[in-house]
C-alpha cells in the first residue's frame, strides 16, 4: 500500500517514487572528498526518465560533480561545472542517458588540490590515468556537444 505521497511500505524497507526537474540552480562547494559526488543519480532504474538536471551551475567541488549509476534515461543538459575532480560528469552504468551541451571548466585530479605536485610536475600515477572530463560506461548513452576547458 502507498500513501498519497507515493511512499510505499514493504516490510522494513521504504521506497520512494518521484520526479526531479532541477533547472537554473547554483550549487557551491559540492561533494565530499573522495566519497560523494555533488549530485548522485543512483539505482533509479527506469525512474531516471523522470529526472533532468538542466541549465544549472556547480561551482568549486570536492569530488565529481554529477555521477549516474544504474539509472536509465536521465537528461543532463546545458550545465556549467567549475572546478571539480575528474571525471567531472560520469555515467558509470545505465541505459539511454543523455549528456549534452555541458561545459566543464578546470577539472583536477583526485587526491590533489591543484593537480600537479609542487616542483615535480605530474606524478606517474596521474600520467597513467588520464581521465576525461566526461566519462561514459553506460549503454546507448548519448554524449554530445560537451566542452571541457582548462583541464589538467
Amino acid at each position: 500500500l502507498c500513501d498519497p505521497y507515493l511512499q510505499c511500505e514493504r516490510g522494513y524497507r521504504r521506497s520512494f517514487a518521484g520526479h526531479l526537474d532541477m533547472d537554473h540552480v547554483e550549487i557551491r562547494y559540492f561533494g565530499q572528498n573522495n566519497l560523494r559526488s555533488g549530485i548522485e543519480l543512483v539505482n533509479l532504474g527506469d525512474a531516471g526518465f523522470n529526472v533532468s538536471v538542466t541549465n544549472s551551475v556547480m561551482n568549486r567541488g570536492y569530488f565529481t560533480a554529477i555521477d549516474v549509476h544504474a539509472t536509465n534515461g536521465c537528461l543532463i543538459h546545458g550545465n556549467t561545472i567549475f572546478r571539480s575532480h575528474l571525471p567531472t560528469l560520469r555515467v558509470a552504468s545505465g541505459d539511454g542517458n543523455v549528456v549534452s551541451e555541458n561545459l566543464a571548466i578546470v577539472s583536477i585530479f583526485w587526491h590533489t588540490h591543484r593537480g600537479a605536485i609542487q616542483g615535480k610536475g605530474l606524478a606517474k600515477e596521474k600520467l597513467n590515468a588520464m581521465i576525461g572530463a566526461f566519462h561514459d560506461s553506460g549503454t546507448r548513452s548519448m554524449i554530445h556537444r560537451n566542452i571541457a576547458a582548462g583541464n589538467e
